[in-house]
């Protein structure tokens, strides 16, 4: 699998992963042949590139939940990106009501962990992209620290407006940039429209403020709201975990790892929520361990997810992480994944090394 630029596609190339239009209606599944037709609607969508499959590669598994996740972040990408769009043009805040709700009903009541596949950004469409996946986290994670409702559609709107003032000011994002006066120039548009709008909720204007603090270098995190801790936490995983032109993100365990350590910032709980929303080191995820042996995860660490069951390729001996002596000389250094991130393993495989290690 490779991505290609848009301008770079080619009549009869493979599609790797379903395009969707703004509806969420599947226009090429997944195997389809380019078309010229096809490469002209691609352009018309704005796209920076799509996946493409070798000449000879079969099509990558997909779950049901995988699908649906992204088609869901295809629909809402486009909304935020009119919405904002809008607002830049009558200098008004015309809602997302309907789409903070459409993301509490999904991802407030489900206790099922989610696998949280990232599609690569351009600077066109990485603030979109960042806003939705960011919204998604913090409400997955709200609903795990059993924040009341009307709280979680606050914390939900908050998020979608938090960074509508970089994209109004032309400002592209510098995660983690802490300069004072780059902070005032990302936030200054956004800032005039959220303070100046009577129908956005006080709540809401309350996070979306305490961020912005927070990010200046204005206040601790110890004096923020719950909410605003939330989504420190969920913008931080995915800026670490992006796919971008020109940068390496890094692995969901990397990222864990690294928030952890500084646990100190971010709260114990607001971590643990975070970790129970998301698939880290589920079985079928092949990983590199510090002694330099891959291996396969056979069995999952509810407990602690950086140390699940492995079972070592090169000899089919298992690695125990669970047990203090075998941890104490071997860790996980890091996953092994494929270019757009989804692992690749055939859901029976792993069934058959599970069963094997039972015995």
């Amino acid at each position: 699998m490779k991505f290609v630029c848009t301008d770079e596609l080619v009549k009869g190339m493979r599609i790797a992963r379903p395009i969707y239009n703004q509806n969420g209606v599947l226009l090429y599944d997944r195997g389809s042949k380019l078309t010229k037709q096809g490469i002209s609607s691609i352009k018309n969508f704005k796209l920076f590139g799509i996946y493409i499959l070798e000449p000879v590669e079969p099509i990558p598994p997909m779950t049901d939940d995988d699908i649906e996740f992204e088609r869901f972040q295809t629909m809402n990408v486009y909304a935020i990106r009119e919405n904002w769009e809008m607002a830049k043009m009558s200098k008004k805040l015309l809602g997302l009501d309907m789409m903070a709700e459409d993301i509490q009903k999904i991802y407030s009541n489900s206790r099922k962990k989610i696998d949280f596949t990232q599609t690569l950004r351009s600077e066109e469409d990485e603030a979109y992209k960042h806003t939705l996946n960011s919204t998604i986290l913090a409400t997955l994670m709200a609903a795990r620290l059993r924040i009341s409702e009307s709280e979680q559609l606050n914390l939900i709107r908050a998020s979608l407006l938090y960074d509508i003032g970089r994209d109004m000011g032309g400002v592209r994002r510098r995660p983690f940039e802490s300069d004072f006066n780059y902070f005032l120039r990302a936030h200054e548009e956004g800032s005039k429209l959220i303070m100046n709008n009577d129908k956005i909720d006080e709540e809401v204007r309350e996070i979306v403020v305490g961020r912005y603090r927070l990010e200046a270098g204005m206040q601790r995190l110890g004096e923020s709201i719950a909410s605003v801790k939330i989504l420190q936490a969920a913008q931080d995983f995915d800026n670490y975990i992006a796919a971008k032109i020109g940068e390496n993100p890094l692995s969901d365990v990397t990222a864990i790892r690294k928030m952890l350590a500084a646990s100190d910032k971010y709260g114990v709980e607001i971590l643990s929520a975070l970790i129970d929303s998301i698939k880290i080191l589920r079985p079928g995820i092949c990983v590199q361990l510090t002694d330099k042996r891959a291996g396969l995860v056979i069995r999952a660490n509810n407990k602690n997810v950086l140390r699940p069951i492995i079972l070592i390729f090169e000899d089919n001996s298992v690695c125990d992480l669970t047990d203090d002596n075998t941890f104490a000389k071997v860790q996980i250094a890091d996953i092994m994944k494929t270019l757009d991130k989804r692992i690749i393993i055939d859901p029976k495989i792993i069934s058959e090394f599970m069963s094997r290690y039972a015995e």
